[in-house]
């Protein structure tokens, strides 16, 4: 394998590391998506219990005559008045008990309500992570990546492209020679290629600390 075939090789691979980040991105999402779902359902069920039970204790007032309300004299007496008046009661009760579940649930309040959501998403998406996680970690156990011919603070789909790119402007270069100014062109400041922030850790090395079947962990903790 040349020098230029392997650079592309090691390129391919990276870009599989970067679309497996993109999967675990999307899974977060779908995860936290899922978890909101989950939640705003069951703000709509306990937002319905009060309505319900305004509903039925007017029912069996009006059924039965167990209370008699003459507070406002003849305004009772009209049904359609009545009626108008308990569902904006009911409505009212629905929307701020849907509110105040949907806060204290963002708000971590509840507890164990919180727990089962996350526990049945969790379980739904395990597959699924289960999957990506054991994708990436053969991804980072292969060759081109355990015993790479290029230092890892370059082992990022733009600077082995920056490499490949010098080695077909230059076909004599050889990849060591292409590194070696790659180098020396950060250090002088010459290259617009950006590669790390004075304290960010190369990319290879976090994909390496990550936990390769637990990434979701974060969000269900």
């Amino acid at each position: 394998m040349t020098d230029i075939e392997y650079s592309y090789a090691v390129l391919d691979i990276l870009e599989q590391l970067q679309e497996n980040i993109r999967k675990r991105d999307n899974l977060k999402r779908e995860a936290r998506k899922k978890q909101t779902e989950e939640a705003a359902t069951m703000a709509m069920l306990f937002s319905l219990i009060i309505p319900a039970t305004l509903l039925i204790i007017f029912v069996i007032i009006e059924t039965t005559d167990l209370i008699s309300v003459t507070t406002f004299g003849e305004t009772l007496d009209n049904p359609y008045i009545v009626i108008v008046g308990i569902l904006l009661l009911c409505s009212s009760f629905a929307v701020y008990s849907y509110l105040f579940v949907m806060h204290s649930w963002r708000q971590g309040w509840i507890k164990f309500g919180a727990k089962r959501v996350k526990k049945r998403v969790y379980q739904a998406m395990n597959d699924q992570k289960n999957e990506i996680g054991l994708e990436l970690k053969n991804i980072l156990e292969s060759g081109l990546l355990m015993h790479s011919r290029i230092p890892d603070k370059f082992l990022s789909v733009r600077s082995v492209t920056f490499l490949i790119r010098t080695q077909e402007n230059n076909p004599e270069m050889t990849l060591e020679k292409a590194i070696n100014k790659l180098e020396q062109d950060i250090k002088n400041k010459d290259s617009a290629h950006v590669l790390l922030g004075e304290d960010e850790i190369p990319l290879i090395e976090r994909e390496r600390q990550n936990r390769y079947l637990n990434f979701l962990a974060e969000i269900f903790e």
